[in-house]
């Protein structure tokens, strides 16, 4: 950014470095999303939490979400189906609140677990959609 400057009786331009904050250089995990078994329906309690981080998203400019959706390993469904209809469902309820956001989409099923699939503890945390800011 150029200035001018009035020294000693004279103007002069200087020129003023101006500081670029660089884009994010991948996606900052926000929230994670629970369901039920063989389930994409986002329970009150989990609107709720979407309720606030869009009140965030939007205060803050945010104009790219990440959503990556998962499952646990139990059979009897289509769990690459069922992982991208849980991270479709939190973008669909998402964009009702943050219109004009660009979303990006993807489900994992069960490839990806960040607990054991041996506990239904862990199952129930497997059991989830990932929301990301960019």
């Amino acid at each position: 950014m150029a200035v001018n400057v009035k020294q000693d009786g004279q103007t002069k331009e200087v020129i003023i470095p101006v500081t670029v904050l660089p884009e994010a250089p991948k996606p900052i995990p926000a929230i994670t999303v629970n369901f039920a078994t063989n389930s994409s329906v986002l329970s009150s309690a989990q609107k709720a939490e979407l309720n606030k981080i869009a009140k965030y998203i939007v205060e803050e400019g945010f104009l790219r979400l990440v959503v990556h959706g998962y499952t646990d390993s139990r059979g009897g469904v289509d769990n690459q189906a069922l992982s991208v209809a849980r991270a479709q469902s939190t973008a669909d309820y998402l964009a009702k609140l943050a219109p004009g956001i660009d979303f990006v989409v993807s489900g994992f099923g069960p490839s990806k677990p960040i607990a054991s699939n041996k506990t239904d503890a862990g199952m129930a945390a497997n059991r989830r959609a990932e929301l990301s800011l960019w």
